[in-house]
C-alpha cells in the first residue's frame, strides 16, 4: 500500500515547558482527548497488522510512539500569503490528520490517522486510513528524535509543514509568542536549508515563495 504525505493539523494548543536547562518553551499542537481517541483507532488495527505480518492477534512487541500532525500548504496559497507571514495560522485552523511512529519487530512502521467530520471544525471519530512502512516518513521521525534529545525540546510539540509542489516537508515548533521555527527535513544548497537546523518560519516561507513565483515563470503559456 503506498502512502500519502500527511499534511493537517489538530487545531488546539496546549503549553508545555521545556526540560530543565532550555530556555524556549513551545506550544503543544495536539488536543489531548482527540489524541486518546486516534490513539484508540490505531491500537484497534493493530491485530489486523499483525495477522498480515504472519503473527497472531494482540499487541507484544509492538511499540506505538508519539504522534506527528501535519499541515500542508497549496501552492497558489504560497505565492498568495502575505510577507513576513508564518505558518502558525495554517496549524491553528487546519484540519485533522496525524501520522503515527510503529516499532514493530524492529520494522519502523507509518500509520495515517484522519478524523472524519461532518460539520466545520467538529470531530467525529478517527479512522485509520493507510499504514505500512515510508522511508521519508522515518527520516522525518528520526530527525524529531535526534532534534528532541539535542535541545530537550518535548517530543510532543512538533508538527510537519508540508509544501507538496515544491517537495518540502518541514518540522516545525510554535513559540509560546506564537512565533514558529521550520527545520528542513533535507539538506538544498539552493534554497539554503540544512537538515535538521533551525529557522525563523517566515524566512522559510519568503524562500519558498520565491521558488513558487520562479516556477510560476517556467510554466508554459
Amino acid at each position: 500500500m503506498s502512502f500519502p504525505i500527511l499534511n493537517l493539523v489538530v487545531a488546539f494548543f496546549l503549553i508545555v515547558p521545556l526540560a530543565c536547562g532550555g530556555s524556549t518553551q513551545y506550544k503543544v499542537p495536539l488536543n489531548l482527548k482527540e489524541k486518546a481517541k486516534a490513539e484508540k483507532a490505531v491500537r484497534a488495527e493493530l491485530p489486523d497488522i499483525k495477522a498480515n505480518m504472519g503473527d497472531g492477534p494482540g499487541e507484544s512487541n509492538a511499540i506505538l510512539g508519539e504522534p506527528l500532525p501535519y499541515v500542508w500548504t497549496r501552492l497558489d496559497h504560497l505565492r498568495d500569503e502575505a510577507p513576513g507571514s508564518d505558518p502558525t495560522q495554517l496549524v491553528v485552523k487546519g484540519s485533522k490528520k496525524l501520522v503515527y511512529p510503529l516499532l514493530y519487530d524492529n520494522q519502523k512502521i507509518a500509520f495515517t490517522v484522519e478524523s472524519q467530520s461532518k460539520k466545520t471544525n467538529t470531530i467525529e471519530k478517527w479512522e485509520v486510513v493507510s499504514w505500512g512502512k515510508s522511508p521519508q516518513q522515518g527520516r522525518i521521525f528520526d530527525l524529531r528524535s535526534k532534534h528532541s534529545t539535542a535541545t530537550k525540546t518535548p517530543i510532543d510539540s512538533y508538527f510537519v509543514y508540508s509544501v507538496p509542489a515544491l517537495n518540502f516537508d518541514f518540522l516545525g515548533l510554535v513559540g509560546m509568542d506564537g512565533k514558529s521555527v521550520l527545520i528542513p527535513t533535507v539538506t538544498d544548497k539552493k534554497m539554503g536549508f540544512e537538515s535538521g537546523k533551525e529557522l525563523p518560519a517566515t524566512e522559510v516561507l519568503r524562500r519558498l515563495r520565491d521558488a513558487a513565483k520562479k516556477l510560476d515563470q517556467r510554466a508554459p503559456g
